[in-house]
């Protein structure tokens, strides 16, 4: 893993504390399964298109642990690292999850979150008001393409 996914996992775990206090349920455990992930990465002004990318990185189960539970991977995936997040609402139903959030600081935002997340892929869509009346979409996918290259 790169040194700035483990700032931000550094990060998740702040923000999984933040959703259990908003949640009363049970951890639900990440099912994602180790191998060569593909994310795809797009983020969208107003609903036109500011950037895309995609990556390939090798995933194991060591660094799938470090993201904890469902939620903690939700939570820092979503809200991309923001430490000054408060998450409400958060409720799982099957493979959806979705929760709002009121973010604090130099970037203040309310942020409205939908996930699915299975073993072998998953999508995570944050409709972002920001503080200074813009709207952002952020979408980001992963599909698991196999095993890792020995």
């Amino acid at each position: 893993m790169t040194t700035s996914r483990r700032t931000l996992l550094g990060t998740a775990l702040v923000l999984t504390t933040l959703a259990s206090a908003a949640t009363s349920s049970a951890p639900q455990s990440l099912d994602l399964r180790p191998g060569l992930w593909e994310t795809k990465l797009e983020r969208e002004l107003h609903g036109k298109t500011l950037s895309a990318q995609t990556e390939k990185e090798c995933l194991t189960a060591s660094d799938l642990k470090e993201y904890g539970d469902l939620k903690g991977f939700v939570t820092m995936v979503a809200l991309l690292g923001q430490e000054t997040c408060t998450v409400a609402d958060y409720r799982t139903e099957g493979a959806r999850t979705r929760f709002n959030a009121a973010c604090k600081g130099d970037s203040p935002a309310r942020v409205a979150v939908e996930a699915n997340v299975a073993a072998e892929a998953y999508s995570i869509v944050s409709d972002v008001k920001a503080g200074d009346g813009n709207t952002y979409r952020v979408k980001l996918s992963g599909r698991r393409l196999g095993a890792c290259a020995g």
